[in-house]
């Protein structure tokens, strides 16, 4: 039996970090919001009051995603990266959606326009699939 891999396994960033490396910076910053920072906002406010290691879990890819953007080592600190790209990390981006949808509706205020979104019907109907495929133990 092999030991549990560092970090958990996502299809998408492991497809971009095998990506073109003549990849511009913004092509990259694109690839990684429509793949990966789109599925953690994907119904975040739902997600609120998950277990801590479903958290730390989600965490886990979006640090993956921003080290693979900033080109940042796995041994320096993530603050910093996040901070750099205006980035909230995820126990914060669901309260920050909570809060604005909060706000929207006590003031009679519009939700956001739905997005069509690029995945096919089955894959929105587990967004956490693509993210965390099972392991078999």
């Amino acid at each position: 039996m092999s030991a549990p891999p560092s970090r958990p396994p996502t299809f998408t960033s492991d497809a971009l970090a095998k990506s073109d490396p003549n990849l511009s910076p913004s092509a990259a910053e694109s690839l990684i919001h429509a793949l990966i920072s789109s599925r953690l906002d994907y119904c975040n406010s739902l997600l609120s009051g998950i277990t801590s290691h479903s958290l730390h879990r989600l965490q886990m890819v979006q640090n993956s995603a921003a080290r693979l953007l900033t080109h940042t080592r796995s041994r320096d600190h993530i603050t910093p990266v996040l901070r750099t790209l205006h980035w909230l990390p995820v126990k914060h981006r669901i309260t920050f959606k909570i809060l604005l949808l909060t706000y929207k509706a006590l003031h009679h205020l519009p939700p956001p326009l739905p997005v069509r979104s690029p995945y096919p019907q089955s894959t929105l109907q587990s967004p956490l699939i693509l993210l965390f495929p099972h392991s078999h133990h």
